[in-house]
């Protein structure tokens, strides 16, 4: 499958705490526990040969307008939210997940069980191939795009985990499984360290704190730092207002460029494509208010309306500059689309990861972590997704303007997959 997408981001998702009532001896040594091998794949093989199933991409991306309309409603601040990230935890967990637990999964993500292995083995491999240098026609070789993307599963010692579990997150995910001491209190710097190395030192003081009745950590990180194509020049950068849902308006900093862009407009909103060198973010500007445009059909068909975008060669952007992080818990929203049963002490099964007989695995909490900067140069971005479990017991011709002078909602896709690594709302730069 080869699509338009975009992406820019740091996107470090922390996946599972499993706390339990059991009491093990431990020892601060990280043994690994996986002789498998990842599936890598060649230069030309990912040039060539990449195959990702169109149905799982197309599931992850509903499952990400869905979360993010679902924050949206409770929210009046910034948002910024990535599907990869979670879909990334919840299809690792998959793998420890059995029966109707396994099924409520399955349905959430609008996936294919028999590729979603598959899938997201083949977009870590496309992922972590964009960080080579090329020359982009200064004669000189370069990174324009820096993305790595890492895996890692931390349990703690005396659980007798799944040998499948742990070979099928090495196999596809590339996870090193290790046994670790949770009662040790140095055991939280190693896997910060680990986290803040994997996500260029961006991602600190991830894991507070580490207990004794710790199960499990799953720790995914992705990384991605892109250039813009086509650069905003510094000296058009000036102050100007941003006129917030609420009718006051604020002063921020604009940036200007007049580009050839992908673009699209209707009666309902414009879009203007923002290239990177291996990404896009798709920024989106209703023509009334935001709030009526998520509450409308057309949300739905936002990445019809991408689809839809054709080159325009003469269009004046303008696009703050803007800077922000929050924090998001995720149990609720994911219950909104039907993953309800990991939540559940009595009726979550999660015993593919371990047997803790006659005590059970649930997810206690979900929550996302999120950070993005965006300038006249490009963009960095970064998420932290923390799954904690515990043990029961048509294009105009003329000129155009595109003035994002008021709430907007941005999405960023890899251009490769049509993956949505990012989905933003901007209410007040």
């Amino acid at each position: 499958m080869k699509r338009k997408t975009s992406i820019l981001l740091v996107t470090m998702l922390l996946l599972i705490s499993i706390i339990s009532g059991c009491s093990t001896g431990m020892t601060s040594s990280a043994a690994a526990l996986s002789n498998e091998s990842f599936r890598a794949m060649g230069s030309e093989d990912i040039k060539e040969n990449l195959e990702i199933d169109e149905n799982n991409i197309a599931g992850l991306n509903n499952m990400g307008y869905r979360i993010t309309e679902s924050i949206y409603t409770n929210s009046k601040e910034n948002i910024l939210f990535s599907p990869l990230s979670l879909s990334s935890a919840i299809a690792m967990l998959t793998n420890g997940a059995e029966n109707e637990t396994k099924n409520e999964i399955i349905k959430g993500m609008e996936a294919d069980e028999a590729t979603l292995n598959a899938t997201y083995n083949h977009i870590i491999n496309l992922l972590n191939s964009y960080s080579e240098e090329r020359d982009i026609g200064s004669g000189e070789k370069t990174k324009v795009t820096v993305m790595n993307t890492a895996n890692s599963a931390w349990f703690q010692n005396g659980v007798d985990v799944k040998s499948d579990f742990v070979d099928n997150l090495k196999k596809y995910y590339n996870a090193d499984a290790m046994k670790v001491d949770f009662s040790n209190p140095n055991t939280k710097d190693i896997m910060n360290k680990w986290i803040e190395e994997k996500t260029n030192n961006i991602l600190k003081d991830t894991i507070k704190k580490t207990k004794p009745t710790d199960i499990a950590y799953l720790i995914n990180t992705l990384y991605f730092k892109g250039t813009w194509r086509d650069e905003f020049y510094e000296g058009g950068t000036k102050k100007a207002p941003f006129y917030l849902s609420d009718g006051s308006e604020a002063s921020v900093d604009m940036m200007f460029g007049n580009f050839g862009k992908p673009y699209y407009e209707d009666d309902t909103c414009q879009i203007v494509g923002l290239n990177y060198y291996d990404a896009t973010m798709y920024v989106l500007l209703p023509k009334e208010n935001l709030n009526e445009f998520i509450k409308s059909e057309k949300y739905a068909e936002i990445d019809k309306m991408i689809e839809s975008t054709t080159y325009n060669s003469n269009i004046d952007v303008y696009f703050p500059k803007f800077k922000y992080k929050n924090s998001t818990n995720l149990n609720d929203h994911l219950k909104n689309i039907g993953i309800a049963k990991i939540f559940d002490p009595g009726e979550a099964d999660l015993t593919r990861i371990a047997d803790m007989s006659p005590e059970n695995l649930y997810v206690s909490n979900i929550f996302q972590n999120t950070s993005i900067e965006v300038d006249e140069k490009g963009t960095e971005a970064a998420a932290v997704t923390v799954v904690e479990m515990e043990c029961t017991s048509a294009m105009p011709t003329e000129k155009v303007v595109f003035n994002c002078n008021k709430p907007f909602m941005y999405v960023i896709k890899d251009d490769r997959t049509g993956t949505n690594l990012f989905m933003g709302i901007v209410q007040k730069p």
